[in-house]
């Protein structure tokens, strides 16, 4: 899934503004190195996962005919392809 920065900024404070409210937790850092991490985390997610779902395109490509042909529902083969690689992988979807 694409995210903006936009949106990773706004939950990357979300994020923080919750570890804040729970009191469970504290930071032997400034909060905008905590924020920076979080952000930093998300973002590293997101571009393995963005890595992955290229990874199924080119696969999904290597048996187009059979995609084409409406043999399959390309949409469900994605999907199955992207949780298996992902398992493989070690990837959390």
């Amino acid at each position: 899934m694409k995210l903006s920065n936009k949106y990773i900024d706004k939950l990357s404070f979300t994020l923080l503004e919750g570890l804040k409210k729970n009191g469970n937790v504290g930071f032997l850092v400034k909060e905008a190195e905590v924020l920076s991490c979080i952000k930093n985390v998300i973002t590293q997610d997101a571009e393995g996962e963005a890595r992955l779902d290229r990874e199924v395109k080119k696969l999904m490509e290597a048996h187009a005919d059979q995609v084409d042909s409406g043999e399959v529902d390309s949409r469900k083969v994605f999907g199955m392809i992207k949780a298996k690689l992902a398992k493989e992988k070690g990837i959390i979807l």
